[in-house]
């Protein structure tokens, strides 16, 4: 906590922290707290505790445990969305197929993002943990929670309100509005709520299944050698016009991506009649999972990509967790490129990484689209396919929980139509068959 005399800023971000480890939610609330801009409004140690509490301390963003007992992560952001459905939610999660199943069911229940949170099987120091947590969850919680359409905030994002998040909830008695510090109500101690009288019964979407040693990133055989793709293109001159439609299709998203991709990818058709393949920022184990699920719900086939496989028409290759994708070949030999060379713009994958490889690979003959999500990641890539010819969609900031990467790129200029998510199938498929003629200096 800041100590004696110390200023916060004028506007700071409220945080329950609920979890069912008092340690966990000390570390997270420890991270929270060492920001400036940031406090803990909070502590739950179940869903049914943070629902009894949410409209008394009255938060601007939630974080939320997976796995609980009495009510757990699943079912509590059901209740939250019944009743305050533009209320921010990150869910914490483990990197367990248990913990990447609950927490992408979660997310398309309508939680905001997730975190992946400490685990003591990881090998990694306390110090190395609370790192990477702090670099996980800041910037979510300022991107969620910043003003919507702030010029300052270029990842703002769309469900931010501009009326407070409670409006069915009294004002405290001194009167102070939602955003200030209110009085902690009896009975909650330092941050800890009252215990429900009458717990519910555990209801979970299925047993956990650990990750084999709960390590953090997964074990994978070593790859075979492969010739690696050209490095960024930087044509001298614009691209001549196109004689035939696309043969690739690239897509890349962060925050917010696993709804947007199922929003996207069931809606192309199955006579698509080229590869797609998509950089989502996730880690292991969860990318696998979300493949698997997109599958089930898609006309095209969606697989994890797998090092020197061809690229086949009617394919969606999902980049691995902790592996950079990139295209390799000509147009009517692509083939898919792992790596793990050092992260871009502090992803692996990086959208960048395979929009550059996509540009070289196939020149004007690539349609790509950036879609939700928060940072820079994509930019440096479609400036590539633009500078090779090609195309470039950004989804609008009204269906994008953070309008950051495809913000970047609309007022930059590299996109050649801002489309709401509800277009984007439709756009790319127009786009895949169109001659687009290449832009003049």
């Amino acid at each position: 906590m800041p100590g004696p005399g110390s200023a916060r800023p004028q506007r700071v971000v409220r945080v329950l922290v609920v979890d069912d480890s008092a340690v966990i939610r000390k570390l997270i609330a420890r991270v929270l707290d060492a920001a400036p801009d940031i406090e803990v409004a909070g502590e739950a140690a179940n869903g049914r505790e943070a629902l009894d509490i949410v409209g008394v301390v009255r938060p601007d963003l939630v974080t939320l445990d997976v796995e609980m007992p009495v009510l757990d992560g699943l079912m509590t952001i059901k209740a939250l969305r019944s009743r305050w459905p533009r209320l921010p939610v990150i869910m914490c999660s483990t990197l367990t197929e248990g913990g990447a199943r609950t927490t992408l069911e979660a997310l398309s229940s309508g939680a905001s993002d997730y975190v992946t949170k400490p685990s003591g099987g990881t090998g990694a120091s306390l110090t190395e943990q609370l790192a990477n947590l702090r670099e996980q969850l800041l910037p979510k919680v300022r991107a969620l929670t910043a003003p919507r359409g702030a010029d300052a905030a270029p990842t703002a994002p769309a469900h931010a309100p501009s009326a407070p998040f409670w409006p069915a909830v009294p004002a405290p008695e001194s009167g102070a509005a939602h955003g200030a510090p209110h009085p902690r109500p009896a009975g909650l101690g330092m941050f800890r709520p009252t215990r429900p009288t009458a717990p519910l019964p555990p209801q979970r979407s299925g047993p956990a299944v650990p990750a084999p040693g709960g390590a953090l990133t997964a074990s994978r055989p070593a790859l075979p050698a492969l010739a690696a793709p050209p490095g960024p293109a930087a044509p001298a001159a614009p691209a001549p016009a196109r004689t035939g439609g696309a043969q690739l299709i690239v897509l890349g998203v962060s925050t917010g991506g696993p709804n947007a991709l199922a929003e996207v990818i069931p809606a192309l058709p199955r006579d698509l009649g080229v590869p797609v393949l998509v950089v989502q920022h996730m880690p292991p184990v969860f990318t696998r999972m979300l493949a698997e699920r997109l599958d089930g719900r898609s006309a095209l086939h969606v697989v994890e990509a797998q090092h020197g496989v061809p690229l086949l028409p009617g394919t969606v290759y999902l980049a691995p967790g902790d592996f950079h994708l990139s295209v390799a070949g000509s147009p009517g030999e692509l083939r898919a490129r792992l790596d793990q060379n050092p992260p871009e713009n502090s992803c692996r994958p990086a959208v960048d990484v395979l929009f550059r490889s996509a540009a070289a690979a196939c020149g004007s003959r690539v349609v790509g689209a950036i879609l939700t999500g928060m940072g820079a990641d994509g930019f440096a890539g479609s400036e590539a396919i633009v500078a090779a010819g090609g195309t470039v969609f950004a989804q609008d900031e009204a269906t994008s929980v953070v309008w950051g990467m495809p913000g970047l790129i609309a007022r930059a200029g590299l996109a050649r139509e801002v489309v709401p998510l509800d277009r984007m199938a439709a756009t790319l498929v127009a786009a895949r068959a169109c001659q687009f003629r290449a832009r003049t200096a």
